[in-house]
């Protein structure tokens, strides 16, 4: 499955704007143009951690300079073959995987989302009933590391779990009954540390004094949780240099561990096994990272991932490793004050496949301002060489 084409109407900054998607893809421009509208207009279709209320639009989310009453985000799909989506859009899907899903609003009205194997035969649903096999996971540029991290892990371990054998789960349940023992012995042994033992004897005495019917429980220090099993699930990713483990205190590795993680969930699923299929959008993935770490992690995300996925970004780090994908910009018109998207043609993008290997900081930065601005001048350029 992927997502072709994206048409937004009268949507924040975006009059009438038509976006070529491919597999990978990267947004550039300038602060304010637009790139993030653009990754809520398609969280409005696929998001699943937005609510209906996200899509009660106030005024202020309708196109100021048209004056437009109306919103309208319309994706074309191709090549769903996924079973799941072959049964969640029946009807709505073509005989060769193409379906489009739209979202409508109406200033001061009711919204609606509409399905169809074409534009022409788009029937109304009340809301979003395909977001349970077809889904966007959002890295958002402003990303609580801590939050994500965990949810990350915790989703790591769960999937991890599903994939084990029955030998390989009774080896687990065995091996945790074990840790159990060895968690009661090892708290057993630091209450018996002459200094724990002395000043808890002295709590557990005024406890006695100021509780009712608890004379047989007793305060200890424990290590952890004392649940074997709830402590497993609950521990935290640490990042070993020799035998020595690292806390993740720095945002730009929690942010490459996130990555790593979030990944690593989706590989250990086999495509044929999902029950849903899942693209991503991520915002500025270069967050907190140094410019040769920035250059390796876009290197990775726009050529080994094989799920779609969207990315918009200020750096030239990523743009000179951005070795696999579209590439666009979104600009402002200045005289309308609306954005719109110039995206590589076939021809800009074999001329850019050729030159990439020279991009580095200093000329991904030209071709963020100079190049950018006018790819016809690229293409007469690319077309005199030949």
């Amino acid at each position: 499955m992927k997502i072709k084409s994206l048409h937004i109407k009268g949507f924040r900054n975006f009059d009438d704007c038509k976006v070529e998607l491919d597999k990978h893809t990267l947004m550039v421009g300038e602060n304010d143009v637009g790139k993030s509208n653009l990754i809520h207009a398609l969280r409005l279709l696929f998001d699943p951690s937005l609510s209906s209320r996200d899509f009660e639009l106030d005024e202020s989310n309708f196109n100021v300079a048209s004056r437009s009453s109306e919103i309208s985000i319309t994706v074309k799909i191709v090549d769903a073959d996924e079973a799941c989506l072959k049964s969640a859009f029946k009807s709505s899907r073509s005989d060769d995987g193409t379906v489009y899903i739209r979202f409508e609003a109406r200033k001061n009205d009711e919204y609606r989302f509409l399905t169809g194997p074409c534009l022409k035969e788009l029937q109304e649903s009340k809301n979003r009933y395909y977001i349970q096999y077809l889904q966007m996971e959002y890295v958002g540029s402003t990303r609580d590391l801590s939050t994500f991290l965990q949810r990350q892990q915790n989703r790591l371990l769960t999937v991890a779990r599903s994939q084990r054998t029955d030998d390989e789960e009774q080896e687990d349940r065995a091996a945790l009954t074990a840790i159990q023992t060895q968690i009661d012995s090892l708290n057993n042994a630091i209450n018996e540390l002459h200094y724990i033992s002395d000043s808890l004897n002295v709590v557990n005495e005024r406890m006695k004094a100021l509780t009712a019917l608890n004379a047989d429980h007793q305060i200890q220090l424990v290590a952890g949780n004392t649940d074997a099993g709830i402590l497993v699930d609950n521990l935290k990713l640490a990042y070993l240099s020799g035998d020595a483990p690292l806390t993740f205190g720095g945002d730009g590795r929690r942010n490459q561990l996130y990555f790593a993680t979030w990944l690593s969930k989706h590989e250990l699923v086999p495509g044929s096994q999902r029950e849903k299929v899942v693209f991503y959008a991520v915002e500025e993935p270069e967050a907190h990272l140094h410019p040769q770490q920035q250059r390796r992690l876009s290197e990775y995300l726009s050529s080994s991932l094989n799920d779609q996925i969207l990315m918009t970004t200020h750096s030239p780090q990523i743009l000179a490793r951005y070795t696999d994908g579209r590439i666009i910009r979104l600009t402002k018109d200045p005289e309308r004050q609306v954005t719109k998207a110039l995206s590589c043609s076939t021809m800009t993008d074999e001329a850019l496949g050729k030159f990439g290997y020279r991009l580095n900081s200093i000329t991904s930065e030209v071709f963020f301002r100079a190049v950018f601005s006018s790819w016809r001048d690229l293409q007469k350029y690319y077309c005199t060489l030949h």
